[in-house]
């Protein structure tokens, strides 16, 4: 599979952030907003695809949001990432997202590209059993991560 260019990548995701119209109010079945952050989670899966099983991946996909001053940072399999994010009126919205350009294998990087991608989508949360779900404007299950267990 041939992939574009990183920085066309980068580019795609610092101009991406999240919109649309979400459907209910996370913030009401959350209590707070600070309930999934200043916590790392290691992500499940990607539209139900989990991380590649794969000798290339050089760190499990993992993310951290912090509440001082509305940052995350993280790993997608292969690249550091990190960016801004902001929760208003009960809507996540995750936006730019620049990460380093190491390359790895195909598998490996294809998960970290559609996971990236993913992000910036995000408009709504729920965190149930020590799991973060993240949801789309059309209340799609995007992204799935567990408590890491440190």
């Amino acid at each position: 599979m041939n992939l574009p260019p990183l920085s066309l990548i980068l580019v795609f995701l610092l101009l991406s952030a999240s919109c649309g119209n979400g459907n209910g109010d996370p913030a009401e079945t959350q209590g707070a907003d600070t309930v999934f952050q200043d916590i790392r989670w290691t992500v499940s899966s990607v539209h139900g695809e989990t991380p590649a099983d794969d000798p290339g991946l050089r760190e499990e996909p993992w993310i951290r949001l912090s509440t001082e001053d509305g940052s995350f940072h993280g790993n997608g399999g292969c690249n550091n990432y990190f960016g801004g994010y902001s929760i208003e009126d009960g809507r996540l919205a995750i936006g730019n997202v620049a990460s380093t350009q190491m390359a790895c294998t195909e598998p490996v990087m294809d998960f970290e590209f559609a996971y990236l991608q993913a992000l910036s989508q995000v408009v709504a949360w729920k965190v149930e059993d020590g799991k973060l779900f993240l949801q789309d404007e059309n209340g799609e299950l995007i992204v799935t991560f567990q408590k890491h267990q440190e």
